[in-house]
């Protein structure tokens, strides 16, 4: 005769799977969380590092988020040079 499994043992085979993800899938979006944390605060140091580096280069500070985009749909390339839009 052919051991197999039975239902119960398929059942609790299941019921473990079911625990240890329930452990594992908040950990890993724990983990994602914290990247995007991470990456958007040295998005935010980059840019008060470029605006303070535009603060010495023009010896002026800029009067606000407005001072830094073009009001006139100039679009500037990497050099800050203008470009044909």
């Amino acid at each position: 005769m052919k051991k197999q499994f039975t239902l119960i043992a398929v059942a609790v085979v299941h019921l473990l799977l079911v625990a240890i993800a329930g452990v594992v899938v908040p950990l890993a979006l724990g983990y994602s969380q914290r990247s995007h944390s991470s990456t958007s605060a040295g998005n935010i140091a980059q840019l008060t590092a470029n605006i303070n580096k535009y603060e010495v280069e023009n010896f002026q500070m800029q009067n606000g988020w407005e001072s830094l985009v073009s009001t006139d749909n100039t679009v500037y390339s990497a050099d800050f040079s203008a470009v044909a839009a």
